[in-house]
């Protein structure tokens, strides 16, 4: 096992990155929401550092409230401050946090608590789009093969 590989432990076993320096893997966690995430790291050997994204399987609305759509563009900036950033995956509109983590310094510890902090961040997310599509008429339909991962399409009306 080496060093990448040893600060990712705290995940379970078989932490291996493919030849472009990526890990991924589901995330089934229970809760309001119950749908998986996808826990992706990209280890920058370059930067001695790991990009950490956590993407749920659920596709904004098109119906954003303004206070939410304010809140989503404020937190799209927390990067340039050292916080969680949120975005949309490209092709997807699936709601993505994401956070860089220099390895100088770093253990296994804090490398967790950087991958629970961006769980605990896209779940507070969903609850928030969730409200929202209630508040806003919203339904939601899920979809499967012909999508680039599958998962949930919210309808509007």
């Amino acid at each position: 096992m080496n060093i990448y590989e040893e600060l990712l432990s705290g995940l379970g076993k078989d932490i291996s990155f493919n030849e472009e320096g990526i890990f991924s893997r589901e995330l089934k966690k229970e809760g309001a929401e119950n749908l998986p995430l996808l826990l992706t790291i990209y280890n920058d050997m370059q930067d001695m550092s790991f990009r950490i994204s956590v993407m749920s399987l659920r596709a904004l609305s098109n119906n954003l409230s303004p206070q939410l759509m304010q809140a989503f563009i404020e937190k799209s900036l927390e990067p340039l401050r050292g916080g969680i950033g949120i975005g949309v995956y490209p092709d997807t509109r699936y709601l993505t946090v994401y956070q860089t983590l220099p390895l100088a310094g770093s253990n296994k510890d804090v490398v967790m608590e950087v991958i629970t902090s961006l769980v605990d961040e896209a779940e507070s997310w969903l609850i928030k789009l969730r409200e929202n599509e209630m508040n806003m008429g919203c339904e939601l339909v899920e979809y499967g093969s012909e999508a680039k991962f599958g998962g949930v399409m919210n309808l509007c009306v």
